[in-house]
């Protein structure tokens, strides 16, 4: 059964848990998980390569691709010293923005 789905769909799985080495705070926290999506959706889809893009819901439709998204300890964040009542409002925005596209 699981070879009748195997390589049939567009999967990007994200690692919340991981931290850059040097975070010291949620902006670095969460450009740190943009850029290096940005880069492998760049690397995957050569046609955005060259393009600067102001979202990622925004790059993510100009693959003309669908994706099934994993989202692991998509909530770890939210244990961080660093993280303010505006980053919990701006990284639950971006969650959003991130899966409806």
């Amino acid at each position: 059964m699981y070879e009748k789905h195997l390589n049939r769909y567009n999967v990007i799985h994200i690692d919340f848990g991981r931290q850059p080495d040097s975070c010291e705070g949620y902006d670095d926290y969460i450009g740190d998980i943009i850029k290096t999506l940005q880069e492998d959706l760049k690397e995957a889809y050569p046609q955005l390569a060259g393009r600067e893009y102001r979202s990622l819901s925004r790059m993510l439709q100009d693959t003309r691709e669908s994706f099934i998204f994993i989202l692991d300890e998509w909530d770890s964040v939210f244990y961080e010293p660093f993280l303010t009542d505006r980053d919990k409002r701006s990284y639950l925005k971006f969650l959003k923005g991130l899966l409806k596209w």
